[in-house]
């Protein structure tokens, strides 16, 4: 099983977490709270690692 790992850029802009994949393209998702954006964050890149794989 391979690994992979990606770096992702937590921002909060008007108090919303964003959350980014600088090396995915169109990967991208925010949240309410911190934990919410990292929670959604690995899901949005799991999601984008497996349609890149095909």
């Amino acid at each position: 099983m391979a690994i992979y790992k990606f770096y992702s850029i937590i921002e909060k802009v008007d108090g919303v977490f964003t959350v980014t994949f600088p090396d995915i393209e169109n990967c991208f998702t925010d949240g309410e709270t911190l934990h919410q954006a990292v929670r959604d964050g690995s899901g949005c890149s799991r999601q984008s690692v497996i349609c890149i794989r095909g």
